[in-house]
């Protein structure tokens, strides 16, 4: 009967310790949610403890003023189109609590609080916001910088070279202020691969003369970005005899381009216009529609205003994608 007794607990240890075993080995297999709780908290703490390491940041903006950033941004208001796409492209749209009318892309930052339009934004709603960092371009007006300098807000001011390379230093510095480098870092090399993709692809085709019309009496010269995407596109920019934007109908008629690129509010009256009719490009059906939005706006966007480009001035070269696209 003890001998019994004996084999019975025996048993039953035997039992208890193989099923404790096995829900250790269980539990290896399968972390709880308090581990995976426990890993997510680590690594925003440390992420903050990174943050905390950087900060307080000193930068020099596009005005030459000392700007100091005490603690990571957690409230950003972004008064340039530009500014708001690098923004969102650096995946830290969470930050915006304000952004300017024009601010329209992508289409889910218009669910964010307007300011006003940035040449004169609504002061009062921007001490509403109670803003870390004001990001703006240098087209703001003397009277909001007066403004917030008397309010003593936080704001810097971001107007690097008009040139492809201008476009990544606004990228950079804004990924520095947002503690986003290596985001930015990435966001530049995706940007410079792309672009330079598209300008093989188009390398040994001939380059057309063309020119793009920013509004009447306007053109991107020479010296600006949008020259630069034009040469990246495959082209030569008609426009490459001045400097700055101003542009006459007298040398537009004297450089008659191949290929004339416009804005879609402008499209209608080139076709009418005295001067413009009797181009070369417009007669001959070579007056093409653009969203100037993509081209004209110093972003991560100028990618994809460079393969537009490039696809309406060499098409053949394009030819197999734009099939693909059309049969999906």
């Amino acid at each position: 009967m003890k001998h019994l007794k004996r084999n019975i607990i025996f048993s039953l240890l035997l039992i208890f310790t193989l099923s404790f075993l096995g829900c250790i080995k269980e539990d290896q297999k399968k972390p709880s949610n308090n581990s995976s709780n426990n890993s997510s908290n680590e690594k925003k703490n440390n992420n903050k403890e990174q943050a905390e390491q950087k900060y307080p940041i000193r930068i020099v903006d596009s005005l030459d003023r000392k700007v100091t950033i005490v603690d990571e941004p957690e409230k950003v208001i972004s008064l340039a189109p530009n500014i708001s796409e690098i923004i969102y492209a650096l995946g830290k749209e969470n930050l915006l609590v304000g952004r300017t009318a024009l601010c329209d892309f992508p289409e889910s930052i218009l669910g964010i609080e307007s300011i006003g339009d940035f040449y004169n934004p609504n002061i009062d709603k921007i001490v509403e916001l109670t803003p870390d960092i004001i990001i703006m371009s240098s087209l703001a007006s003397e009277k909001t910088l007066s403004k917030l300098d008397e309010l003593k807000l936080p704001y810097m001011v971001i107007n690097e070279d008009e040139s492809i390379e201008g476009t990544y230093t606004c990228i950079e510095k804004i990924g520095y202020v947002l503690n986003s480098e290596k985001e930015s870092e990435d966001l530049i090399n995706e940007m410079k691969t792309k672009i330079g993709d598209i300008s093989s692809k188009v390398s040994k085709s001939n380059k057309p003369r063309v020119h793009f019309i920013v509004d009447f009496g306007y053109s991107a010269g020479k010296d600006t970005y949008i020259s630069q995407m034009i040469n990246a596109a495959g082209a030569i920019n008609a426009a490459d005899n001045i400097t700055g934007w101003n542009y006459s109908l007298e040398k537009l008629i004297e450089s008659d381009p191949d290929i004339i690129i416009a804005p879609k509010k402008l499209i209608a009256q080139v076709l009418e216009r005295n001067g413009y009719k009797d181009l070369r490009a417009v007669k001959n059906k070579k007056l093409y529609v653009i969203d100037d939005a993509v081209i004209s706006r110093q972003g991560p966007r100028i990618t994809d205003g460079i393969e537009i480009l490039a696809r309406i001035i060499h098409p053949d070269e394009f030819k197999e994608e734009m099939e693909n696209e059309s049969s999906k």
